[in-house]
């Protein structure tokens, strides 16, 4: 059926747009849910590459860090006539610092991959898992890849206990429905994307315009249990984390005590502590 579907939307996609576009987005989909305080995202996308231009579409990083973890990776590419001409393997998998040639340590990093085809147009399906035990934000969700790649559809969908409250912030999307399960109630969004956006100068940095959805939980744990329901108990949660962060335990102060000892000139501490 997936196969079946992605050959529908090729098809669709090459009489409504033709080859005027470099790429496509057909499809994406994000799937999260939310239980025992863990969150686990699943994305997908497929993306037709009408020509050679278009094959940096097919040049794919997924970040993540100590606090997002990824998994389950998956990818292929099917010709025009929707048959799967060549799957990931996981030696094709690489990993790289998110910030190269950077002489510090850094804690984000990068999955990279590619997959690509000789003949076009083709289309590139890759999917991958986020788990997430610690979070403030749910999702920052938007079905835009890049300014000038439109996307026909596009599904945001959430599923958490029916005692877990959440709070939502729209853009240029409406919200399509909510289901309550046996024990549980998901939410669901749709959008698309034309790609009729243009930079101009003095206009306002274009991700503002792109179609977005922004949730968040009433009540969260990062570190220490917080609340965004106000803007007090949000700040409270904030000062909680950084509250006698100033004052030195004994053990430092014995230590610095230690360095000092005998030195009274500001300029002799300051090498000493240094």
């Amino acid at each position: 059926m997936r196969v079946l579907l992605l050959v529908v939307l090729c098809l669709q996609a090459i009489v409504i747009y033709g080859q005027s576009n470099n790429a496509i987005l057909l499809n994406q989909q994000t799937i999260i849910n939310v239980n025992n305080k863990q969150l686990i995202t699943r994305r997908s996308y497929d993306i037709q590459i009408n020509n050679r231009l278009g094959d940096v579409e097919a040049e794919i990083s997924i970040p993540y860090s100590k606090l997002i973890s990824v998994s389950k990776i998956e990818a292929y590419i099917c010709n025009s006539l929707g048959q799967v001409v060549r799957k990931l393997k996981s030696t094709d998998i690489s990993s790289r610092s998110y910030i190269q040639g950077f002489s510090l340590y850094d804690d984000c990093f990068v999955k990279e991959f590619s997959l690509r085809h000789n003949t076009y147009p083709y289309t590139l399906h890759y999917s991958y898992q986020e788990s997430k035990n610690n979070f403030i934000g749910i999702d920052n969700w938007t079905p835009v890849i890049k300014s000038d790649i439109p996307t026909l559809q596009a599904s945001l969908s959430l599923t958490a206990p029916k005692n877990y409250n959440i709070h939502t912030l729209a853009h240029n999307i409406e919200f399509h429905k909510s289901d309550t399960l046996e024990s549980a109630i998901q939410y669901i969004w749709r959008a698309s994307y034309k790609c009729t956006y243009e930079n101009e100068i003095f206009a306002p940095k274009i991700e503002t315009v792109f179609p977005n959805v922004i949730v968040v939980p009433d009540v969260f744990y990062y570190e220490k249990e917080g609340s965004t329901s106000s803007w007090q108990k949000f700040g409270n949660w904030q000062y909680s984390l950084i509250e006698n962060i100033g004052e030195l335990p004994d053990f430092e102060k014995a230590k610095v005590n230690q360095l000092l000892e005998g030195k009274n000139d500001p300029k002799e501490k300051v090498i000493a502590l240094y």
